[in-house]
């Protein structure tokens, strides 16, 4: 399962940065095909799969839902507001998450991921706020982030190797400054 879910998460990733996807989601799927099959072609004893894995290590399936949300919404070709409050939250949980994990706090965040009980209550109680505001992107990456952990998809015991990944949070913080900078720009060129 973690060989399929790395070549799902990292396809999809790849192909969003391709301009053909941007354009039509069914022209993005037919463009994920070649990439996928791309991932798992050897050269020189080593498939790209394995350098992205082990450069980065397995996306979460966070990431999985982000992309697939994104794929979603490119039939408008823009970020629907489920995803940008996604985006949103990921930046806020991810920039506190990495800051304790760093050691600037005396809390070890990361620790609580191996618990039986903190994270996982507090992922769902999040869940639960998420699905009453109707912010259905972020319950899902909550609720398909537990299941995963509970049913062990991934390589790793903790739970915020499902919920949470360094590749995520950079990629929502660049794709919201540079939405920042365009608005801003506009803004400034009226």
């Amino acid at each position: 399962m973690p060989t399929f879910l790395a070549t799902l998460s990292y396809g999809l990733a790849l192909a969003c940065v391709f301009p053909g996807f941007r354009a039509d989601s069914r022209r993005g799927v037919l463009l994920a095909l070649p990439i996928l099959v791309c991932l798992h072609l050897p050269v020189s004893g080593i498939t790209l799969l394995s350098v992205l894995r082990g450069a980065l290590g397995d996306l979460s399936l966070a990431t999985l839902v982000f992309l697939a949300s994104l794929l979603h919404g490119r039939e408008e070709n823009r970020m629907t507001s489920r995803s940008r409050r996604f985006q949103q939250v990921s930046i806020f949980l991810g920039s506190l998450f990495f800051l304790f994990s760093f050691g600037y706090s005396p809390v070890d965040v990361y620790a609580w991921g191996y618990q039986a009980a903190a994270l996982p209550l507090l992922a769902g109680g999040l869940a639960l706020f998420a699905w009453f505001f109707g912010w259905r992107t972020l319950t899902v990456a909550l609720l398909l982030g537990m299941a995963g952990w509970r049913l062990h998809w991934l390589d790793s015991p903790n739970l915020w190797d499902y919920l949470l990944d360094a590749p995520l949070l950079v990629s929502c913080l660049v794709h919201g400054l540079v939405k920042r900078i365009g608005a801003f720009h506009r803004i400034i060129n009226r």
